[in-house]
């Protein structure tokens, strides 16, 4: 599946993520499943603590399709190495391969912000996966401000030598 996700288009790869999220069930979150709006919010939220350089150029990324597609097809890759993820990334990258008139919405950027950066909790032994904790997401935004900078230069930094490659 691997070689799949990474064969994809940059559009594909972001119709996938897209599709992915649109398909989890609300089961897989702590309460209520983020609607689009709340990802713009939350994803706005993030990038407004980020010191001014990581903002820059998290924000140039977002703005680059075949940018966003690589970090897609990263993400993707990530998701489908969970069990109970691996048949919503499946189905979605089916989903993706069909013909599209449709542009992709501009919604992506923020939800690509936001699955790379909300908090998560992925326990081992029968994989437990926790997303959606909007309360710690907001306690995540602000421990930004106060020592976690660190963590988000490194993730930043990580995917911007992943997409240079």
């Amino acid at each position: 599946m691997i070689d799949q996700i990474f064969s994809l288009s940059p559009e594909q790869a972001q119709r996938a993520l897209l599709y992915f999220y649109d398909i989890l069930p609300n089961e897989v979150w702590e309460g209520e499943k983020p609607s689009k709006g709340d990802i713009e919010a939350l994803a706005e939220e993030i990038l407004e603590v980020l010191p001014v350089d990581l903002q820059t150029h998290l924000t140039e990324v977002m703005q680059k399709d075949t940018h966003r597609g690589e970090v897609a097809k990263f993400l993707l890759q990530n998701f489908a190495q969970h069990y109970q993820l691996k048949p919503y990334v499946e189905q979605a990258l089916k989903q993706a391969q069909e013909p599209h008139m449709a542009p992709l919405p501009y919604i992506i950027g923020a939800l690509i912000i936001v699955l790379a950066l909300i908090p998560k909790e992925i326990k081992k032994g029968d994989l437990y996966i926790k997303f959606g904790h909007l309360e710690d997401a907001a306690e995540f935004v602000k421990s930004i401000k106060f020592g976690y900078l660190e963590d988000i230069a490194e993730l930043v930094k990580n995917l911007k030598n992943f997409i240079k490659k």
